[in-house]
C-alpha cells in the first residue's frame, strides 16, 4: 500500500534548492501553512535564517497577519509586488538559508508556470513548489485545481484542514494523479503544534480509521 502514497516529512528532507514556493486554491490555508512551516523550521534549527515573502498582492488582512506574525517570530519578511522585485529576490535573499514564498490563488484558468513567469519577468530563482491542497474540495474541483498547478518544480503536498474533513481519499486520488510525496499535514487551527511530517502509517491510519495523526511542529 506505500506505494500508492509516499511520504517525504518536509523538515527532514534535503531539498536541493533553499526558496520553497506555496502554491494551492483560494481558502486551502497557504498563508497559515507558510507561517507555521517557519515557525517549526525555526524551533528545529534556532539558527536558521529565514524570509518569509508574501508574492500575494491581492491580499489586505492576510498580508498584515503574515507580516506581523513574521516580524513577531523574529523572521525576515518582505513582498513582491512587481516584477522588479522578484529579480532582486534571489540578490536580497543570499543571507537566508531558507526562503518561503507564499503565493496567491491563480486568477481565471491560468497555469501556475504560466503565471509565474509573467510575474516574475522570467527571474524566478531556482525552487521547489508545494501544492497545499485540503480534503475539503471535491474530486472534480480539485482534479482542475491540480491541472493547473503542474510544474516540473512542484516538490510534494501539503494536506490542510484534515480536521475539519469527514473524506480522505483525495490524499490517494491526486498521489496518483501528481505522483508526488506528501511531505506535511496539518491538523488544527493554531499557529504552532499543528504541524504533522508524516510517516507511512499515519498515512494509512488516516485513510482508513480516520485517525488524525498527533501533531508535534
Amino acid at each position: 500500500m506505500n506505494d500508492m502514497v509516499s511520504v517525504s516529512p518536509w523538515l527532514d528532507t534535503d531539498w536541493t534548492h533553499k526558496f520553497h514556493l506555496l502554491a494551492g486554491p483560494f481558502g486551502s490555508g497557504k498563508t497559515c501553512t507558510t507561517l507555521r512551516l517557519a515557525l517549526a523550521m525555526k524551533k528545529m534549527r534556532p539558527k536558521a535564517r529565514i524570509l518569509v515573502v508574501n508574492a500575494d498582492r491581492s491580499q489586505g488582512k492576510g498580508r498584515l497577519y503574515l507580516r506581523h506574525y513574521t516580524e513577531l517570530s523574529g523572521l525576515s519578511y518582505r513582498e513582491l509586488d512587481n516584477s522588479a522585485q522578484w529579480e532582486s529576490l534571489e540578490r536580497d535573499a543570499q543571507a537566508h538559508d531558507l526562503v518561503l514564498l507564499d503565493l496567491p490563488g491563480l486568477p481565471g484558468r491560468q497555469n501556475l508556470d504560466t503565471w509565474l513567469q509573467d510575474v516574475s519577468g522570467g527571474n524566478l530563482p531556482a525552487c521547489h513548489i508545494h501544492l497545499v491542497l485540503s480534503p475539503l474540495f471535491g474530486s472534480s474541483q480539485m482534479d482542475m485545481f491540480v491541472s493547473r498547478l503542474r510544474s516540473d518544480s512542484a516538490a510534494s503536498i501539503i494536506w490542510t484542514k484534515l480536521d475539519e474533513a469527514c473524506n480522505y481519499g483525495e490524499i490517494i486520488n491526486q498521489a496518483n494523479n501528481t505522483g508526488l510525496p506528501v511531505s506535511l499535514f496539518s491538523v488544527g487551527p493554531d499557529l504552532k503544534n499543528t504541524l504533522v511530517q508524516p510517516k507511512d502509517q499515519d498515512v494509512w491510519r488516516l485513510l482508513l480509521r480516520h485517525e488524525l495523526p498527533e501533531a508535534t511542529n
